[in-house]
């Protein structure tokens, strides 16, 4: 369950005794759509039963609700219930009202989510094999059980209308201005929508880790090639389609791992986990971004960049969908996940990604990976204790994941060290031993980095962090004046 930041507004009752209150479950009593989290699950466990699922809407759908339940099942403890609502009704069901759970979801999933709520419903009315109980239909049963203006109905969308029509007052939840507009009944209350559209859709795409792709541009930086303005541009296209193209595999990572996301402690205020992303747009979300993105990357550089961005894509998805399970291995993955972006910037750039560059992102990447799993053991340790360790860890594994993560961030120094000291160097740089600067600076900012994680300053996610880190941006200020002075700029 999940607490909306939402105020329920109250207005007086019809005159008479209370109505009975007839309760809606899909985007209602609970912020998503059971139907398709259903087909989401059938597309996980049963795909091979997916075809015969849909064709099952040629029948209707009733029926085809009906085949859906018998294909898979949802844990009513895990759907994202609304507080603020379920706080409503308990009050009037302590002052005596009774209540009705009247859904279009199947009666199985309606029966177990009345049955999750311990006796707060005393009757459920949903939908049968040869019964869709929607829109108007089930307007007509509810006035042919309590008549016409008989009942109170708490709805979310224009399908509810012609319910609202037949009832003697309306709670709307959720609903669009113009459907509240619309309502022909007095209104007993109404709880809004909780957050704006607009930061929701940003809180999905993960709008903050686009950041992490302007590493692209470390090629056309360690080349001395920052003025190149061709590449430059180019670059920053690139960027933005390994933008869209991760954003797109969040959101279907997030609609894959609905499930546990609402178990994590964290993970269940995500947007679709919540409910406040509803399903149907971050599936259509998911291709729209996938083409934008490898239309950029082919407008850049052809089918070669195409192809790199796809590869990003699916090894994204494998890490998403196996090789985060797997100790150790998923944090080498996500390691090349950040120096696979470095790649593509050099081949777009057509700056070859020497060994010394490869190795010292690889070796720097791999401790912040050891750093991200610290922190997250740490704080899935102290809401949830038996969650993490269905990532292969446990809290025993804290001290010997920061022994190697913090060897990583010395190691990565000692790789730049000796880079200042080369012959690449040397042939590259008019005062290469200005880049010295970059050592104490590189290896202070990262020590602040595993000190903050080990006092829980660090709040799961490391980028946040960097982004607002004013040592960070203090260490990047004095590289920059290191590297200006390295290539002869005094």
């Amino acid at each position: 369950m999940y607490n909306q930041s939402s105020a329920t507004i109250s207005r007086p009752l019809p005159s008479g005794s209370p109505t009975p209150l007839c309760v809606d479950l899909d985007g209602t009593l609970v912020a998503t759509d059971t139907l398709w989290e259903s087909l989401l699950r059938i597309c996980r466990h049963r795909p091979a039963a997916l075809l015969s699922v849909l064709l099952a809407i040629c029948r209707g759908k009733a029926h085809f609700k009906s085949v859906v339940a018998r294909n898979v099942s949802l844990d009513a403890d895990r759907l994202p219930y609304r507080l603020d609502l379920l706080r409503y009704l308990r009050e009037q069901k302590t002052a005596g009202r009774s209540l009705v759970l009247v859904t279009a979801a199947h009666h199985s999933i309606a029966k177990a989510a009345a049955a999750h709520l311990s006796g707060l419903f005393d009757e459920v009315l949903a939908t049968t094999e040869s019964c869709n109980l929607h829109g108007p239909v089930k307007g007509q049963v509810l006035t042919e059980k309590f008549g016409d203006g008989g009942f109170t109905y708490v709805g979310n969308c224009a399908s509810d209308l012609a319910v609202w029509r037949h009832a003697a007052a309306a709670i709307p939840v959720s609903a669009r201005p113009s459907v509240i507009a619309s309502i022909p009944t007095p209104i007993e209350a109404t709880f809004p929508a909780p957050r704006h559209w607009l930061h929701t859709l940003s809180r999905a795409v993960r709008l903050h880790q686009w950041v992490k792709n302007l590493l692209v541009l470390v090629p056309l930086f360690t080349s001395r090639d920052l003025l190149n303005l061709v590449a430059l541009d180019n670059l920053l296209v690139v960027a933005l389609a390994l933008s869209l193209v991760a954003s797109a595999q969040y959101l279907l990572n997030d609609l894959i791992d609905l499930d546990s996301d609402r178990e994590h402690f964290e993970k269940r205020l995500r947007p679709l986990a919540s409910g406040d992303l509803p399903i149907p747009l971050g599936l259509l979300l998911v291709p729209c971004l996938l083409s934008l993105g490898g239309w950029l990357g082919f407008v850049v550089g052809s089918w070669t960049v195409l192809m790199l961005l796809g590869t990003y894509f699916i090894s994204c998805l494998l890490y998403s969908t196996v090789l985060k399970t797997k100790p150790l291995v998923d944090v080498f993955a996500l390691a090349g996940l950040y120096v696979f972006r470095i790649v593509i910037g050099g081949f777009v750039s057509n700056h070859f990604v020497t060994v010394w560059l490869f190795t010292f992102s690889f070796l720097c990447f791999l401790s912040l990976g050891f750093l991200k799993r610290c922190i997250e053991l740490a704080r899935s340790t102290q809401a949830a204790p038996k969650h993490f360790g269905r990532r292969g860890y446990y809290p025993a594994d804290t001290a010997i994941l920061t022994a190697m993560g913090v060897a990583g961030s010395f190691a990565s120094v000692v790789v730049l060290a000796l880079y200042v000291y080369s012959e690449s160097a040397n042939k590259l740089y008019k005062h290469p031993f200005a880049l010295w600067g970059f050592v104490p600076v590189c290896l202070l900012v990262q020590c602040r980095w595993w000190l903050s994680g080990s006092r829980n300053y660090i709040k799961e996610d490391p980028v946040r962090y960097a982004i607002s880190d004013r040592v960070l941006w203090a260490g990047a200020a004095i590289g920059a004046a290191c590297y200006w002075v390295a290539i002869g700029g005094v």
